[in-house]
């Protein structure tokens, strides 16, 4: 695994001596203002070919009322001008040197492998993530520190996102999720339940954890290529309880016609990324037999109806027997008469009954079915 942290990148979480003094006083506010040690925050931000896009993420983090003690910045193969801009905004921004640490992988790895690098230099007693073409608002990380400090048996907290389209802010990652938080800030309830779905509107870019939490959760899968967050995030709520500050402080930058990035070569209905459905569920079940036991239906039903929807989606493309395996699974774990019956509807060669689970039919055997 080739990778290489470039000369102008240090660690520095003193982050006063090169800044002109600025995070320093930072710092001394926050310290009258806040009892006890101050937080140093780590801010891990993956990148892969969003080179134009980077100024304004990293302004967007720099900037925070909260100072960042520093930033990993990891390039997963970049085959755009990332260093080099790097390089320039370094130039432009003095207060940077010092706290950007640049790691650059010469071949593309996956997120999970990005992400885990820069963990293995996190130093912060909090850790933020961000992607390369997202922002935060100035508020956000002071605010989550303060909901943080109200609820001092949560770990991490997150706050709502919100999508934005070629500069207009279009809905809420939460609204999406169809996830209603009660009050300004909370503590959230169920929240095995809430991040145990594939959609749930809590993203990691609005995510922020304890260190010693994070050490509790473990690293990011690298055997996933997709869905690496929606994993990580039903880890952390089996690690620790989460508070939430209900104000969209992220801005998830998806304008139209964008789509390359770290995951975007699986679409939502590509077998690859529905095996890996399969998979997460599969892990998932053995942790909560060991941890928590009250969530063993819910997950075995999301399991069987991942199954379900991979089952869909090989019949559709032509791999009958990939298909009936899948199903032969799905039963063997526990009967189900849909999984029968799309078993039978496979086995007899009308896979034209099926859809993808992501569109609408009058005869549906779908991702919903066994949930």
């Amino acid at each position: 695994m080739r990778h290489e942290v470039t000369p102008f990148s240090m660690v520095d979480l003193v982050a006063g001596a090169s800044s002109g003094g600025t995070v320093a006083k930072s710092l001394k506010t926050m310290r009258a203002a806040t009892p006890g040690p101050v937080p140093t925050i780590t801010v891990i931000i993956p990148t892969f070919n969003r080179g134009p896009w980077l100024a304004r993420t990293l302004a967007s983090v720099f900037d925070q009322s909260a100072p960042v003690a520093n930033v990993i910045l990891i390039d997963d193969g970049s085959t755009d001008d990332t260093a080099a801009r790097i390089g320039a905004l370094l130039q432009l921004h003095p207060s940077w040197q010092g706290r950007l640490v640049f790691i650059r992988h010469q071949d593309n790895q996956g997120k999970s492998v990005a992400l885990n690098q820069a963990l293995d230099r996190s130093l912060g007693t909090w850790v933020g993530f961000n992607d390369s073409d997202d922002c935060w608002k100035p508020g956000k990380l002071r605010s989550q520190l303060e909901a943080l400090a109200a609820f001092p048996d949560c770990g991490a907290c997150f706050t709502d996102s919100v999508y934005v389209t070629d500069g207009v802010e279009t809905d809420t990652t939460l609204s999406r999720g169809k996830l209603r938080l009660a009050g300004p800030t909370g503590r959230l309830d169920n929240a095995l339940a809430i991040t145990g779905r594939l959609s749930h509107g809590i993203m990691m870019q609005s995510i922020l954890v304890r260190a010693d939490v994070l050490r509790q959760v473990g690293m990011f899968d690298p055997t996933m290529r997709v869905a690496q967050d929606v994993d990580f995030l039903f880890r952390l709520a089996l690690a620790t309880p989460l508070c939430y500050v209900n104000e969209p402080l992220v801005e998830i930058d998806r304008p139209q016609g964008r789509i390359h990035g770290l995951t975007s070569e699986f679409t939502m209905q590509s077998p690859t990324r529905l095996a890996l459905h399969e998979k997460m569920f599969q892990k998932w079940l053995v942790l909560v037999r060991e941890q928590a036991p009250q969530m063993i239906a819910l997950i075995e039903d999301r399991l069987q109806a991942a199954r379900s929807a991979l089952a869909s989606r090989l019949a559709m493309e032509g791999d009958r027997a990939a298909a009936l395996e899948v199903l032969n699974r799905s039963l063997a774990q526990r009967f189900c008469w849909r999984a029968w019956f799309k078993r039978e509807v496979i086995r007899l060669h009308l896979e034209r009954l099926l859809t993808s689970g992501y569109q609408t039919s009058h005869f549906r055997l779908s991702l919903d079915d066994d949930r």
